[in-house]
C-alpha cells in the first residue's frame, strides 16, 4: 500500500485518507486535518462578523434593529437598510445629487397610457397631439363612451374613435374613454 505523510499532523497515512485537487493532484493534508482547518476557519469568520455559533445578529453596529429582509443582505457584508440609506444620502449630498421623487403606481400607469397612444400614432405616421388621459377622463365624466356605464374602479383605456390603423389622429377630438373590455370588443368587431 502506498502511504504519505500529512504536513499538519505529521502522521503517515494511506492515500485513501487524502483528498485530491480539481486538477487531479493529491493534497498534502489528510481529510481529518483539512476538516479541522475548515471548521476552525468558519468559527473565526463567525467571530469576525459578530456571530457566535448559529445565532444571528439582531442589531447593526449603529444600534438599528435588523429586519427579516435585510438579514440576507447583511450576510453579504452590507449594513442594515437604515445605515445604507443614511450613507447614500450623505454621498448624494456631497456629490450634489438631488433626490428624485419616484412616481406612484397610478402616475406610472397614466404616464404609460399617455406614451402608448402617442407611440402607436407615431408608428402609423398619424397626426400626434399630446393627449393627457386624465383630461379625457374628466371630459367624459368617468363614463365609458362605448357602453355608457360608469368606469368606477375598473380598468379603463383611451380609445381612438377612428383607429390609428385606419388613418385616425391621436388628438382630443378622436379619443374617448372606454373600459378595457369594451375597447377589446370594439377592436374585435372592426
Amino acid at each position: 500500500m502506498k502511504t504519505k505523510i500529512c504536513i499538519k499532523c505529521h502522521e503517515e497515512k494511506n492515500l485513501k485518507e487524502y483528498l485530491f485537487y480539481p486538477n487531479g493532484k493529491l493534497m498534502n493534508v489528510c481529510k481529518r486535518c483539512r476538516l479541522n482547518y475548515q471548521n476552525k476557519w468558519k468559527r473565526e469568520q463567525r467571530i469576525k462578523r459578530g456571530l457566535k455559533g448559529n445565532a444571528q445578529k439582531t442589531h447593526c453596529p449603529n444600534g438599528h434593529l435588523y429586519i427579516e429582509e435585510n438579514l440576507r443582505k447583511r450576510k453579504r457584508g452590507r449594513d442594515c437598510l437604515i445605515c445604507h440609506r443614511e450613507r447614500e444620502l450623505l454621498r448624494k449630498r456631497k456629490l450634489g445629487i438631488k433626490e428624485q421623487n419616484h412616481p406612484t403606481k397610478e402616475e406610472k400607469l397614466i404616464q404609460r397610457r399617455k406614451w402608448e397612444g402617442k407611440r402607436r400614432a407615431i408608428k402609423a405616421n398619424a397626426f400626434v397631439e399630446d393627449v393627457n388621459p386624465l383630461i379625457v377622463f374628466q371630459r367624459d365624466n368617468g363614463i365609458c363612451q362605448i357602453c355608457s356605464l360608469s368606469i368606477g374602479n375598473k380598468k379603463w383605456e383611451i380609445d381612438h374613435i377612428i383607429s390609428l390603423s385606419k388613418g385616425g389622429k391621436h388628438s382630443y377630438a378622436n379619443v374617448q374613454l372606454a373600459h378595457a373590455s369594451c375597447n377589446r370588443k370594439k377592436w374585435a368587431n372592426e
